[in-house]
C-alpha cells in the first residue's frame, strides 16, 4: 500500500461524521493525491479485509470517480455484497445506477441477482431474471444454472430444479456437488424416495463419490416413505461399496423398520451388525430404546436387563467353566427368555401384533440382549438408553 493510500486509510478509520462528510474527505484526497485505479482497489481491499462499516459507502463513492475507471464487475461486486446481506433494495438500486451510466448487466451480474432473489425466497423475480439471462444469447455456465436450481429448492419445488439439472446434463455441464446434495436433501425431507434415488444416481453418474452422509440422506427418504426394505438394501449396498456406515445410518434403518412395526426384522438387522462386529452408537441405541418405550415395556425390559446383566458378569466372566456352570448359564438364559417374552406380551400396546410375532420374538431378541455378556457395546447402550427414558 502506497503512502497516499495509508494516509487515507488512517483518516477513514478515524472518521467522524460530526467533523465532516465522507464524500468530502474522498474528494479532497482525489484532488490532492490524484490516485489511480490500483490505489482505489488497494483501499477497498483493505477495508473489506477489515470488515469496516464504511466499505460499501467508500465503494459507491469510488464508482463515481473518474480516476477509479469503474466497470461492470465493480458494480457486480457491490450487488453481490448487498445480496449476501439480504439488502435487496440496495442491490437493485446499484444495478439501476449501473445501467443508467451506460453499463449492461452481463451473465455474472444477473447470476448474482438470481442468487440474491433465491436466498430471499422471491422465486418470481429469480425466474424473471433467469429468463433475462437466457435472452443474452450466451451459453449459461454451471453457476447460473445452479443459482436457479437452488431457487427452486428453497421454494419447495425440487422437481423443477431437477428439470434444469437434466438440461445441464444434455449440454454436458456438471453442477457442483453442493447443488446435487441440496436437491437430494429436498426430496429426502418430504419423503420422496423416487426423487431422492434419481438424484442419488445422478450424483454417481456425475463422478461424485457418495459418502456416509449422502447415503444417510437417501436412507431418510426411504424411511419417510415407509420403505424399510429399500432402506435396508441401500444400507447393504453402501457397505458392499466400502462405505463404512455411520451410527446415523444404522439409526435411520431402525427408524424405517419402526415406521412399519417390523420389530423382528429390526432385531435381525442389529444381530447382523453384531456378527460383523459393527459397534452401534448412541443414536441407534436410543431409537431402539424409544421404540420399546412406545410399546409400553420400558420398565419391564429395564428390570430384566438390569438383573440379567448383573448375573452374566459372574456367569460368563470366568474361563474354563465346568459342565454344570455352562448348564447354569443356559438355564439363566432360558429364564431371561421367558421373562422378556412375558414383559412384551403383557403390554396392551402390543396386542395387535402379538399373534404374528409370539413364536419368533424369543429367538430373535435373545441374541441381541446377550451382547451385553459378550463384551459388545450394544446391550449396554440399549440398557443406558432405557435409564435415560425412565
Amino acid at each position: 500500500m502506497t503512502k497516499r493510500c495509508k494516509a487515507l486509510m488512517r483518516q477513514i478509520i478515524c472518521f467522524n461524521d460530526k467533523k465532516g462528510s465522507l464524500p468530502g474527505l474522498l474528494s479532497a484526497w482525489v484532488k490532492i493525491m490524484k490516485p489511480r485505479r490500483k490505489d482505489w482497489l488497494s483501499i477497498l481491499k483493505e477495508l473489506n479485509k477489515m470488515e469496516h462499516p464504511l466499505y460499501l459507502e467508500v465503494a459507491e463513492i469510488a464508482l463515481l470517480e473518474e480516476s477509479f475507471e469503474a466497470n461492470v464487475r465493480d458494480y457486480t461486486k457491490i450487488i453481490h455484497f448487498y445480496g449476501m446481506n439480504n439488502q435487496l433494495e440496495e442491490a437493485e438500486r446499484t444495478r439501476l445506477a449501473m445501467e443508467e451510466r451506460g453499463f449492461v448487466s452481463d451473465q455474472v451480474t444477473l447470476t448474482a441477482m438470481i442468487h440474491m432473489y433465491s436466498k430471499a425466497g422471491n422465486l418470481t423475480l429469480a425466474e424473471e431474471t433467469f429468463e433475462e439471462l437466457k435472452l443474452l444469447g450466451q451459453p449459461l455456465d454451471r453457476r447460473s444454472y445452479g443459482s436457479m436450481i437452488m431457487a427452486y429448492i428453497r421454494a419447495g419445488m425440487p422437481e423443477k430444479g431437477e428439470m434444469i439439472l437434466r438440461e445441464m446434463d444434455a449440454q454436458e455441464i456438471r453442477a457442483g456437488s453442493e447443488v446435487y446434495k441440496a436437491l437430494l436433501r429436498a426430496y429426502s425431507i418430504v419423503g420422496d424416495a423416487d426423487g431422492a434415488q434419481r438424484v442419488f444416481d445422478a450424483i454417481q453418474l456425475a463422478g461424485i463419490p457418495p459418502d456416509d452422509r449422502t447415503c444417510a440422506v437417501l436412507l431418510n427418504a426411504y424411511g419417510m416413505a415407509g420403505q424399510s426394505q429399500n432402506a435396508y438394501a441401500t444400507f447393504e449396498n453402501m457397505w458392499r461399496a466400502g462405505i463404512e456406515p455411520s451410527d446415523r445410518c444404522v439409526a435411520l434403518v431402525l427408524a424405517a423398520y419402526e415406521k412399519e412395526n417390523k420389530l423382528i426384522q429390526a432385531l435381525d438387522f442389529l444381530m447382523g451388525l453384531e456378527r460383523e462386529k459393527l459397534i452401534i452408537g448412541k443414536e441407534a441405541s436410543e431409537v431402539l430404546a424409544e421404540w420399546f418405550g412406545r410399546l409400553g415395556v420400558v420398565k419391564e425390559v429395564e428390570l430384566v436387563l438390569r438383573e440379567y446383566a448383573t448375573g452374566c458378569e459372574t456367569d460368563l466372566g470366568s474361563a474354563g467353566q465346568s459342565a454344570c456352570d455352562r448348564f447354569s448359564v443356559l438355564l439363566r438364559r432360558r429364564i431371561f427368555h421367558i421373562r422378556l417374552r412375558g414383559a412384551l406380551l403383557t403390554s396392551e400396546a402390543n396386542l395387535h401384533w402379538v399373534a404374528e410375532m409370539e413364536m419368533e420374538l424369543c429367538s430373535a431378541i435373545l441374541p441381541l440382549m446377550l451382547s451385553t455378556c459378550a463384551g459388545s457395546s450394544l446391550g449396554l447402550r440399549i440398557f443406558s438408553s432405557f435409564l435415560v427414558l425412565r
